[in-house]
């Protein structure tokens, strides 16, 4: 295969606007996975300080589906678009509140579609996440119910009954999170299941069964009907299988993961390493339920392989670092691409180039207080 390198004489003038263009129109436009492309999947990669969430809310602001049947290959940009469900993963310090109405208009006062924005919260941590504006002196963020709603939710289902169609859900996971039995069952009956009733059945004394659950914190044993306690980004993984069960054909959505190595990590802990073999597996139904997931991260090394050798698009942000398993660029092209610059590749088919801007009015940092630093 041949990978693409920097040639002297030509940097940014040799890549394609043309191609960076179609690219963009490919990962923002969705058309029905069941008679068309359907849903994607893309990854945002780059160091800190790149622009990658500045680029990630623009992406959230942006996607849209085509209706009646039509194709993105005759899109033009008279064509209506209906406004996608966007679900945002919500993090300890985040910018969530940049696409909020009131926010967005200022900064981008000409954008026609103004996206309702609900944060959503487990119920067990109603009473412990407060959410602030990291100003001075810092304010608590204010949930009027039009500009900016709130709600809870107790399950998977539940979120999804709540979920603000055509709007933007910025969704906190469980700080303390129990993946249930039945959902066990049904994801890895032939896997992670199997394994553990096969431990417990080797286990034939009370004392060396605790002394197994107890060599690892993170996992509780999966035995006479108790739920399975599991790293808090494991609930997007009962998130989506329950989009793939319920959602209609005809509605689309967009999930955007910031910070991707918290959900999809490299070395999952213990025996969840067998969930993530399943939500690898389970992207080829995404694209067919007209779901579109986007990542970041800083290095693609940080996530699973069996997911990022599945990942359609790659957006090459200014320093970061190219493989050649998922792209046909070498690492020295992203250096000579600025901060508002990104290289968009179709993976190791076709690369292109493009430009973002910068957020005119960027709002304050939203900070949580009671949720873990590290989410």
């Amino acid at each position: 295969m041949k990978h693409y390198r920097p040639s002297s004489g030509r940097g940014k003038a040799g890549m394609s606007r043309e191609i960076g263009a179609e690219i963009m129109r490919d990962v923002t436009i969705h058309d029905d996975g069941m008679s068309h492309f359907g849903g994607i999947s893309a990854c945002v990669t780059g160091p800190m300080g790149c622009g990658k969430t500045t680029f990630l809310l623009q992406l959230a602001q942006s996607v849209g589906s085509l209706t009646n049947g039509k194709s993105k290959e005759n899109y033009t940009a008279s064509t209506p678009l209906m406004p996608e469900t966007v679900i945002w993963r919500g993090r300890q310090l985040d910018y969530w509140n940049t696409l909020t109405p009131n926010n967005w208009c200022k900064s981008f006062p000409q954008t026609p579609l103004k996206r309702q924005v609900c944060v959503h919260v487990f119920e067990n941590d109603d009473e412990k996440l407060r959410f602030f504006e990291d100003r001075i002196p810092s304010r608590e963020v204010v949930f009027d119910g039009n500009n900016l709603g709130y709600l809870t939710y107790s399950t998977a289902s539940d979120l999804y009954s709540n979920l603000i169609k055509g709007g933007i859900n910025v969704v906190y996971e469980p700080t303390v999170y129990y993946l249930q039995t039945d959902i066990v069952e049904e994801l890895v009956k032939r896997t992670l299941y199997d394994l553990r009733l096969k431990r417990l059945k080797k286990e034939t004394k009370k004392k060396k069964k605790e002394e197994d659950a107890d060599a690892d914190p993170n996992i509780s044993l999966m035995h006479e009907g108790r739920d399975v306690q599991a790293p808090s980004g494991i609930f997007w993984y009962e998130l989506l299988e329950e989009l793939v069960k319920r959602k209609p054909q005809r509605e689309y959505v967009s999930i955007f993961i910031d910070e991707a190595h918290q959900v999809i990590p490299m070395t999952p802990p213990g025996e969840f390493w067998h969930l993530l073999a399943w939500f690898g597996n389970s992207m080829i139904d995404f694209r067919r339920k007209n779901i579109s997931i986007f990542f970041s991260t800083h290095d693609t090394k940080h996530l699973d392989y069996r997911v990022t050798e599945r990942i359609l698009y790659y957006f090459w942000m200014p320093g970061s670092r190219t493989y050649p398993r998922v792209s046909m660029l070498d690492p020295p092209i992203t250096r000579i691409i600025d901060k508002g610059e990104v290289i968009p590749e179709l993976s190791n088919r076709k690369w292109g180039y493009s430009q973002f801007d910068a957020i005119p009015h960027q709002p304050p940092l939203i900070r949580v207080e009671g949720m873990p630093a590290s989410t």
